[in-house]
């Protein structure tokens, strides 16, 4: 994989990084990790946290990933802090042609909202549109983890020409690039973007939770185990190289402990790159 070289960028390509922690599960250990009984260690509690991230300047507003709606998440048993709609108003997110929206895959938790922009251009990895909405697979497993009106809304977005495919990792902006790491889901997106403290990686789905990336412990949900492990592998790399200086695990909780409060919405976002709190 070839990146983009940010030794020398403009100060306008870099990026204010926002994570919004909108919700939250308890569950437990063997309900997170696959196959968890193979490990033999015992069970336990575990919480998986729910955000979405924006990555701004003044030129440019990203926004990756919409969430899941408030009554999905009731329905799945999980809980939300803030409606993700109320979030976007808090911090600013305009629904106009300035904005992108970035869908790193098509699960419920990520694209709930989508439907909620009518201006905003989307981008999304051909192989996770051609899989859920082109060539949908009828099988418990994958059905599980969407909604069919949410992959309705995909449709549509690209029946009316606002929604762009990419079939290869790119640079979508200065400062900003979106990396298919597929295993999770067959197009899954991170976003590498450039901070005044260095490149930041948001993994999204393709690293959940720290654990997952540190002990190469797989999600659940996994589409293809051999093209996920290859990710691990990557992140690893961008990191060892210098590439990145921060990953952000897409479920961590301990990520609301590590980084300071947005001043904008400080219960329920933080400023990812920030200096660390305490």
């Amino acid at each position: 994989m070839c990146l983009t070289d940010w030794a020398d960028v403009k100060h306008e390509d870099q990026y204010e990084v926002i994570a919004v922690r909108y919700g939250d599960l308890a569950t437990s250990r063997s309900d997170v990790f696959l196959n968890y009984s193979d490990y033999r260690e015992p069970d336990g509690p575990e919480q998986l946290a729910y955000y979405f991230w924006i990555a701004r300047n003044d030129v440019r507003t990203f926004l990756l990933d919409t969430g899941f709606s408030p009554a999905v998440g009731a329905r799945r048993g999980r809980r939300t802090h803030i409606d993700p709609r109320e979030a976007w108003e808090a911090l600013g997110i305009a629904d106009d042609a300035s904005t992108t929206v970035v869908l790193s895959h098509a699960h419920y938790d990520h694209i709930g909202n989508a439907g909620h922009f009518s201006n905003a251009r989307f981008v999304m990895a051909d192989a996770e549109f051609d899989f859920w909405v082109r060539h949908p697979r009828d099988q418990h497993l994958t059905r599980q983890v969407i909604e069919p009106s949410e992959l309705q809304v995909l449709s549509d977005l690209q029946a009316a020409g606002r929604l762009q495919l990419i079939s290869d990792s790119e640079e979508l902006a200065p400062g900003l690039e979106l990396l298919i790491c597929p295993g999770h889901t067959p197009g899954q997106i991170m976003v590498r973007v450039n901070t005044a403290t260095g490149a930041l990686l948001l993994a999204a789905d393709a690293v959940h939770l720290d654990e997952e990336l540190d002990r190469k412990m797989p999600f659940r949900h996994m589409c293809d185990i051999v093209a996920a492990a290859d990710s691990y592998t990557l992140v690893e790399q961008l990191r060892a190289d210098g590439h990145v200086s921060d990953v952000i695990a897409g479920h961590e909780p301990s990520l609301m402990e590590r980084f300071a409060p947005h001043p904008a919405l400080p219960e329920h976002a933080i400023v990812l790159g920030s200096r660390l709190v305490g």
